[in-house]
C-alpha cells in the first residue's frame, strides 16, 4: 500500500492527542528547534528529517500493553511494515520503540515512535525522514530515545 506524504504528516500530528505540558529537552545535535508550543518538542534537521515529542493526559488510564497494541495495529493498518520493534526497559518509565517503513511521494520512508507511560501522562516520540537521508541521524536519536531524558517535563 502506497502511504502518500499527506499521511505521513497527519500521522505525525494526529497519532496521539495534543500534549498537555512541554518536555525539557535539548536540541539534538543537527538540528534546530522547530516549534516549542503548548503541543510540545519538534526538531528540524536541514533535511527534513522531524524529531517531535509530546505530552498528554492518559484519560483511560491505559497500561503499556494497551498503547503498544494500539499503536502498532494503527500504523500497520496505515500500510507502514515492522521493521524492529523492543520493550524499553532501562528508562525512568518501561517504553515500547517501533520502527517501521513506508513509501511516501515516490519515496520510501522511516517513521520510528516510542511511547512510554509515565503516572497519569503518555508520551510520545515520533521522527521521521527519507530512509537514506534518515539513516544519517537514526542511530543518535534511537540513542536520544532510549535514554529518555524528556521524560522530565516543565510546568
Amino acid at each position: 500500500m502506497n502511504v502518500s506524504a499527506r499521511t505521513v504528516a497527519l500521522l505525525t500530528y494526529l497519532i496521539l492527542p495534543a500534549c498537555e505540558t512541554t518536555p525539557m529537552m535539548p536540541t539534538p545535535s543537527g538540528f534546530a528547534r522547530y516549534q516549542d508550543r503548548d503541543d510540545g518538542l519538534k526538531f528540524l534537521s536541514p533535511e527534513g528529517v522531524v524529531f517531535r515529542i509530546r505530552h498528554f493526559d492518559n484519560e483511560r488510564n491505559a497500561d503499556l500493553a494497551f498503547w503498544k497494541i494500539a499503536l502498532k495495529t494503527h500504523l500497520v493498518d496505515s500500510g507502514y511494515l515492522v521493521l524492529a520493534e523492543s520493550d524499553l526497559t532501562d528508562t525512568p518509565s518501561p517504553g515500547y520503540l517501533l520502527t517501521m517503513t513506508a513509501p511516501a511521494a515516490g519515496e520510501d520512508y522511516t517513521y520510528v515512535t516510542a511511547v512510554f507511560v509515565q503516572n497519569n501522562k503518555v508520551v510520545a516520540v515520533e521522527t521521521a525522514g527519507e530512509n537514506k537521508t534518515f539513516a544519517n541521524y537514526e542511530k543518535n536519536l534511537i540513542d536520544l530515545i532510549k535514554r529518555a531524558d524528556f521524560l522530565k517535563t516543565q510546568k
